[in-house]
């Protein structure tokens, strides 16, 4: 993997690069710096594209810090990262998720009037009325993807200008009509916004609201914690076989036989 990082202060600035998202770390994985800075007038490139000394990346934090010289181009090359880990939150095509406001903590909605933000459910009666389904149109893997989200009674939230509604309609519809279409981004790689591929505006809870049933539109991108989500895949995660013995009451006659259940347990970040 290549990562590009424009320092344009005055000053050098320390980088970390965050590699979580990476399943496996191999011995000796590194990040290997080549920068570029202002050259002299009499040679235009004798400051060009010098490789700097490999850092090392750190298996434990799975993330390598660099100092990276003022007014520079620098290109970072990560060599034995590798897969994807477990838990990296993915907008994958397919799947289901919660949506949690990194502000509120509570989760996204549909509300009558649109989108709302309500207390996280915690049963599995109510995880529908929370539930998001991906629909990748494009872009998958790159920062242009773009998805369209069905909730749990088969609407896909969509805008109407720049008010955020929900649409009837179906996968194909929602392939060619921008305003079911959201484009996710993030900074860090674990919130993201969703700006509206129509509208240009990201969703974003109103006047920063927190409280259960605040109501959440659009609004010029501002990285608030109003803007951005957390994503809680409602995947069951695996499921255990439980032995369970009988209890034989005191007195009972002898020859109980134990019997055995299988219970489902159901693991979700949520």
């Amino acid at each position: 993997m290549t990562l590009v990082h424009i320092n344009s202060e005055a000053s050098a600035r320390s980088v970390q690069v965050d590699l979580y998202r990476f399943a496996n770390i191999a011995p000796g994985a590194t990040v290997t710096p080549i920068v570029t800075t202002e050259s002299s007038a009499d040679d235009v490139t004798d400051h060009a594209l010098l490789a700097g000394a490999a850092v090392p990346v750190d298996a434990a934090s799975k993330s390598a810090t660099l100092t990276l010289p003022a007014k520079s181009v620098t290109t970072l090359v990560v060599s034995g990262v590798s897969g994807v880990a477990a838990d990296a939150a993915v907008f994958e095509d397919g799947e289901t998720y919660q949506l949690f406001g990194v502000q509120s903590g509570n989760a996204l909605a549909p509300d009558p009037n649109g989108l709302a933000i309500r207390t996280g459910a915690t049963t599995a009666d109510a995880a529908p009325a929370q539930a998001w389904t991906v629909h990748s149109i494009s872009g998958e893997g790159t920062n242009r993807h773009r998805i369209a989200l069905e909730a749990g009674d088969g609407r896909f939230f969509a805008v109407n200008g720049t008010s955020t509604t929900l649409a009837s309609a179906d996968a194909a519809a929602a392939a060619s009509d921008p305003a079911l279409q959201w484009i996710p981004s993030t900074t860090d790689g674990r919130t993201f916004s969703l700006l509206s591929a129509s509208a240009e505006r990201v969703l974003d809870v109103k006047g920063q609201g927190t409280a259960d049933g605040a109501a959440v539109g659009t609004w010029t991108s501002n990285n608030g914690g109003n803007q951005r989500w957390t994503l809680a895949s409602t995947r069951v995660a695996n499921v255990t076989p439980v032995t369970v013995a009988a209890v034989r009451p005191r007195g009972a006659a002898a020859g109980l036989a134990p019997f055995h259940a299988h219970q489902d347990r159901e693991t979700a970040s949520s």
